[in-house]
Parts: C-alpha cells; structure tokens; sequence
C-alpha cells in the first residue's frame, strides 16, 4: 500500500458487486466519508483483479460473478498492491464467513444490518494491514 498510513491521505477504495443497487449502495457509503476517494466500481471478479486503479482496500460482495469471491481473494492476495479486502454479504452463511476470513479477507459483514460500520471497519481493517508490514 503506497504510503496509505500517511494521517493525510485518503484511503482509496475499489467497490464490486454484480448488483447495481448495492454497488450503489456501498460507493454512497464510502464516497461519502472524508476519509476515503472512491477509485472504482466493478460489476465482476474479473473487473476487480483487473482494476487497472491503485486501491488500499476493496469492498466486495461475497456473491461476485465471474471468479467468486475466493477468486478475487486469491488474485488480490498475489497482487502486488495487495489492497486489503471488506467482503460484504446479505446473509449471515457461518461457513462463507469462515471461508473468506480464512482465504484473507480482512472483515465479513453482513448488511443491511452492519452498513453503517461500513467507513469505520475499512479504515480499522487498513491501519491493521499497515501494522502488520511495518512489523514484518
């Protein structure tokens, strides 16, 4: 993460999700907040992995088409931004929970219900990340 620590600089935020509602949703969400600059929107894993846009974080919807979430996991966790990923759900499935938290993800939250934690758990989720390679 290109100097995403700096107390100055806003988080840059990648949002995907298949639905256009909810995409909406979570762009209004996080583009709304001071602390982030929305950076993209993606429609399906593919548009996420290929986001050609440096992004700290990206909010994904478990249910992706395309590569799934796993996939998306698996290319961003290579990736040499290596952004930290929030996936969101709209039900509580324990075993997609444990599924995502163990492939990396570093949240899970189900909405509508966890929406408003939205802004705060993606900063909370990128101060851990740069934490843990500054003590790498």
């Amino acid at each position: 993460m290109e100097d995403a620590h700096h107390p100055t600089q806003r988080i840059r935020v990648l949002v995907g999700s298949t639905d256009t509602h909810l995409r909406k949703l979570l762009g209004s969400s996080v583009g709304h907040d001071r602390r982030f600059e929305m950076v993209a929107q993606a429609t399906d894993g593919e548009a996420v992995v290929a986001c050609p846009a440096v992004f700290d974080a990206a909010v994904v919807d478990v249910s992706i088409a395309g590569l799934g979430i796993l996939g998306v996991m698996s290319h961003l966790r290579s990736s040499p931004k290596h952004p930290v990923l929030v996936v969101v759900s709209r039900t509580d499935a324990i075993y997609l929970r444990h599924a995502c938290l163990a492939e990396g993800a570093a949240d899970y939250l189900v909405l509508p219900g966890d929406l408003e934690q939205l802004p705060d758990r993606i900063v909370r989720a990128v101060q851990s990340s740069v934490t843990l390679v500054r003590s790498d």
